[in-house]
């Protein structure tokens, strides 16, 4: 199943209030996920050109984790290139299924699991 979200992309892809649930639809902590090496979150850009890039976050250097007291942790995904041109960007947890919540409406993307 795909689950739809909105949001707004200004100068870099921003992902915000991300709830990710397990199979049983249990939160997923994602500063648990950021504890273990072997964790990477993979993302797909969809540029409205045409082309695509696939961007593969490390939890050390690459995105940045909040708490945040009754929310999701915010995730904010740096990518210098796509400036007015991102139109979907493809979420992979491996079985994991994420869960989008609380954006402004401008783009819609799709969240699928890999």
């Amino acid at each position: 199943e795909q689950r739809t979200a909105n949001i707004t992309v200004e100068s870099k892809a921003a992902i915000a209030n991300l709830e990710i649930l397990d199979a049983n639809l249990n939160p997923v902590s994602l500063q648990s996920l950021l504890q273990d090496e072997t964790f990477q979150l993979r993302l797909r850009v969809n540029r409205v050109d045409g082309s695509s890039q696939d961007v593969t976050l490390n939890p050390d250097t690459s995105w940045q984790v909040r708490d945040i007291p009754g929310q999701a942790e915010p995730i904010t995904v740096n990518d210098t290139d796509s400036k007015g041109l991102v139109t979907a960007i493809d979420i992979g947890i491996g079985e994991v299924v994420a869960i989008f919540q609380g954006f402004e409406t401008d783009l819609v993307f799709e969240v699928t699991a890999n």
